[in-house]
């Protein structure tokens, strides 16, 4: 019997005929590296995270101005502050890359010069990109600063990409992962929106499945046929439960490292403070969990797309820029991609098997 979907909770997101033209930016560069530095449990055969992107967003208002959600790294991340170098090196992290969001942009046709602020969703290397290739009248946005840089919005200050009261684009405090962490929510159509997560998980069975969003009874195509998703191939839910971290079709398979517990325990235990045997890449846990849980609820409406910033299970479904993304809903890219994430966990199911 197929497990009922409990309703999510409202949103309240004001209504509004103004849009964000919204284009998901794939500079080519990937990342890697060990998952129990992110996620827990182990499960076999995904030890590691591989060729991650690291995903900036090119959002544009009707009035031609430009904002970049995230930077992406660099091509030259050798060339980076010596603390940027430091955390890179120590957090064991695998690059490669020839290319950075300015070639992209300006292969696509946008020059640098067009854009008016760069957003940073927080601090770390792989979301601050090069900076110093933009124009000087290029305004960097980062966390608490947001406030003082752009509110109040156009017209009242006329140097500000945000329209003060069209409803189409929020920053959202999404503490946890780093100081200043943020999200975004960019409105695509009158009713639909992409969410930019961030880092504020790293996989996406870190907010799936859930109580909103249960594992589906049956997978088609199946994510666990060789190659995954082959067209006509088809995999019971089952078989993925069965290997779930407490067997459940409404917990995600994960959680984030360094907590042992996920957004729906009560608790907090073992994360009302920091301790030196924290593990996890998020600088607060507890804070971690409780923006995770926020997420989820957006990612629970089928009329939001949650991207975050290294989903690797999405590379090769998604259209990038200099196309837009703000079709994402009736091109049918949320029930085609969310379970995609799922292929990572063929290890787990054929050890279970031997």
């Amino acid at each position: 019997m197929s497990t009922q979907a409990i309703p999510p909770p409202r949103l309240e997101i004001p209504e509004s005929s103004v849009c964000m033209t919204v284009r998901i930016i794939d500079t080519g560069a990937r990342l890697g590296g060990f998952t129990k530095t992110m996620l827990e449990p182990a499960y076999p055969g995904h030890e590691l995270l591989t060729d991650l992107p690291a995903f900036p967003f090119l959002i544009e208002h009707n009035s031609g101005k430009k904002v970049i959600f995230d930077l992406g790294i660099r091509k030259d991340p050798e060339n980076f502050s010596p603390m940027m170098v430091k955390q890179w090196h120590a957090q064991q992290v695998l690059f490669r890359g020839t290319k950075d969001v300015v070639d992209t942009l300006e292969e696509g046709g946008v020059k640098k010069e067009e854009i008016d602020s760069v957003i940073w969703s927080h601090w770390h290397f792989d979301h601050t990109g090069d900076t110093l290739r933009f124009s000087s009248s290029t305004e960097l946005v980062v966390g608490p600063g947001f406030s003082e840089a752009l509110i109040p919005g156009y017209p009242k200050n006329k140097d500000s990409p945000i329209l003060e009261s069209d409803y189409n684009f929020y920053l959202l405090n999404a503490p946890g992962h780093a100081v200043g962490h943020i999200n975004a929510l960019a409105r695509t159509t009158p009713d639909t929106f992409i969410f930019m997560g961030g880092d504020t998980c790293h996989h996406c069975g870190e907010f799936r499945p859930t109580k909103y969003k249960p594992l589906p009874d049956e997978i088609s195509p199946s994510p666990l046929s060789d190659p995954p998703f082959r067209p006509g191939t088809t995999c019971p839910g089952a078989v993925l439960q069965s290997i779930h971290r407490s067997k459940s079709a409404t917990e995600p398979f994960y959680v984030v490292a360094g907590t042992g517990q996920d957004f729906y325990d009560d608790d907090d235990k073992n994360s009302s403070k920091e301790t030196k045997e924290d593990t996890s890449i998020n600088e607060a846990r507890r804070e971690t969990l409780e923006t995770l849980g926020k997420l989820t609820e957006f990612d629970a409406h089928d009329n939001i797309l949650t991207v975050i910033a290294h989903d690797g299970s999405i590379v090769d479904f998604l259209e990038y820029y200099p196309k837009s993304a703000n079709s994402w809903k009736v091109k049918g890219w949320k029930p085609a991609s969310e379970w995609r994430f799922l292929a990572d966990f063929k290890g787990a199911v054929n050890a279970v098997k031997a």
